[in-house]
């Protein structure tokens, strides 16, 4: 039972921290922030889950929800948290900004993990359902 507590208190942690990142990397509208951010969220998820973005742009598709799995137990809400950061980061590079690598490997693990949550989850999220048809259609 107390062991219980203890994970269910690291997984809610864990969402509170996707959470912060995902509320700055919404708050900037601006594409000039691209670097500052993904050192922030890189340097955020390094010290939650283990692993940084550049971690998780060298996987491929399939081991890609294997590995966050393998790092720490994450529930839906918190992958969907996890899936928004990647699609929000492959989106802060749009167009007449400079491109930046690895855009197409965050585009590929959102689309990852949103497929996999779409399969998944007993609830159907329309936002979610528009953010895979636009990475499907950005492909």
């Amino acid at each position: 039972m107390q062991q219980e507590d203890y994970l269910k208190r690291q997984i809610d942690q864990l969402g509170q921290v996707l959470g912060k990142i995902l509320a700055s990397l919404a708050g900037t509208g601006t594409s000039g922030m691209m670097p500052c951010m993904m050192e922030a969220s890189d340097h955020a998820l390094k010290e939650e889950l283990g692993m940084g973005v550049s971690d998780f742009t060298l996987m491929p598709a399939g081991k890609l929800i294997e590995a966050i799995r393998e790092v720490k137990s994450l529930n839906a809400e918190n992958l969907d948290k996890l899936a928004d950061i990647f699609f929000l980061l492959a989106g802060q590079a749009g167009p007449g900004s400079p491109d930046y690598p690895g855009k197409q490997e965050l585009s590929r693990m959102a689309l990852a993990v949103y497929e996999h949550l779409d399969k998944t989850s007993s609830t159907y999220s329309f936002d979610r359902h528009l953010r895979i048809e636009k990475l499907k259609g950005a492909r």
